[in-house]
């Protein structure tokens, strides 16, 4: 059964080894390495904000993936993901963005919520029209074109 849990300390080294994956850096906006110190320190930041919710996307308990959700102004969230190499090609993307956005709707995190893909990520662009986002247009992000989509989330009564 595909979930979320919360992401925990015990999940910084496996968040390292997939955010270096080499088809993670050349489909995100910046392609550089990262280092362990700079994930350490931004692991440890986004923790300890109130401003962003990260989640495992895990298979019968076994991770898969990543979610993350950052607030960047009022209601609304920019969300980003990952899903382990040797688990791509599953479904396990759009189930995941489906699960954070019925958890950050539930918990009243965010209402609208803001995908930049990097262009030419097409197994990215699928997930999210999967799961509900719509094109909004393009924009350069960072020196990067990028497809925008977003998601209005409905209050379900």
């Amino acid at each position: 059964m595909v979930d979320l849990r919360p992401v925990c300390q015990e999940d910084c080294q496996i968040l390292f080894i997939w955010a270096n994956d080499e088809v993670t850096r050349a489909n995100s906006i910046n392609t550089s390495v990262i280092t362990w110190n700079t994930h350490m320190q931004w692991f440890r930041e986004k923790m300890d904000s109130l401003k962003s919710c990260l989640y495992i996307i895990t298979d019968n308990d076994k991770p898969v993936g990543q979610i993350r959700l950052d607030i960047v102004d009022e209601g609304s969230a920019e969300i980003s993901l990952s899903v382990a190499p040797q688990h791509r090609g599953k479904g396990y993307a759009a189930l995941g963005i489906s699960l954070a956005l019925q958890k950050v709707m539930r918990d009243g995190f965010c209402y609208r919520v803001v995908a930049k893909v990097k262009a030419g990520n097409k197994a990215s662009v699928k997930s999210f029209i999967n799961a509900g986002f719509k094109y909004s247009g393009d924009k350069i992000v960072q020196n990067t074109h990028c497809h925008i989509f977003n998601y209005i989330m409905q209050k379900i009564n």
